[in-house]
């Protein structure tokens, strides 16, 4: 066992399994629908999501008729609406996003307060409340240069890892998440428990943690001190010989080998694993 193989079983593998059902879903969809687009430059999880913006409304309930046969994880509705909300430009004035967002039965409304906090509320699911990235950390220069300097949508490792030389007293959180189609993948993440919030850059989004934890579904592998986090990297890279990954991510994928041998000590008394290429 090496951490690649653990990353391979948990993420590659389950990516994979997640895009076969995606495209089995978009084959049936365009089957039954008749529907002709061409999406040939989209990832299957990225198609999904573009069909969701322009799919004809006379094909609304098959739409979500076939993503609940191939069990689609509906709470992605609720995480797809706040990574679009936390991107928008000028929310106060533009009601088309608004409207495509609630076309989806799983959302009931959105409030705005015309400022920076939103509230998604979903009869199935619950409220879920979030403020925008931007104008919560709009005082601090370091984090307003990052978020403009770096593509946020991804490297969510990176996000968590610059936050902990920022706000060292917050901890960095690396999970296993649940994706569209039941699949798994590593997310990380910065908790200020002091204020019950969660702070995910690639959301763009400060999100309550009640509601971060019901949404994202996330099962914690390692949760770090901020000012513990090059410490802990260092250790871990010496343990595994891992020099490739994410500084968060190679410090979850030691403590999950960790976990998954039974051992139930401090990281840095933790047995060494021989890196696998």
């Amino acid at each position: 066992m090496s951490i690649s193989s653990i990353y391979e079983e948990f993420e590659v593998k389950s990516k994979e399994s997640c895009y076969a059902r995606c495209r089995a879903f978009l084959e049936e969809y365009f089957s039954v629908s008749g529907e002709k687009i061409d999406l040939s430059y989209y990832s299957p999880v990225a198609a999904i999501r573009k069909i969701k913006e322009i799919k004809s409304q006379d094909h609304l309930n098959l739409f979500f008729d076939l993503l609940v046969k191939y069990n689609y994880n509906m709470l992605q509705e609720i995480k797809d609406a706040v990574f679009k909300l936390g991107y928008l430009q000028n929310p106060s004035h533009n009601s088309e996003a608004f409207k495509e967002l609630l076309a989806s039965p799983y959302i009931q409304d959105i409030s705005f307060d015309g400022r920076s906090k939103f509230i998604i509320t979903s009869e199935m699911y619950g409220k879920f409340a979030f403020e925008l990235a931007d104008y919560y950390f709009k005082k601090n220069r370091r984090m307003m240069g990052y978020m403009y300097e770096n593509k946020l949508p991804t490297y969510c490792h990176n996000h968590a890892f610059f936050m902990s030389e920022v706000f060292r007293d917050f901890h960095a959180i690396t999970s296993l998440c649940k994706s569209y189609f039941g699949n798994t993948y590593y997310h990380s993440y910065t908790l200020d428990s002091s204020s019950n919030l969660v702070v995910d850059l690639c959301y763009r989004s400060v999100i309550d943690a009640d509601s971060y934890m019901r949404l994202f579904e996330p099962t914690e592998i390692s949760k770090v001190l901020n000012s513990s986090v090059k410490t802990e990297f260092l250790i871990a890279q010496e343990k595994t010989g891992e020099v490739d990954k994410a500084e968060l991510l190679t410090i979850a994928l030691y403590k999950q080998y960790l976990q998954m041998i039974g051992y139930r000590g401090d990281i840095k008394s933790g047995p060494s694993i021989k890196k696998v290429a």
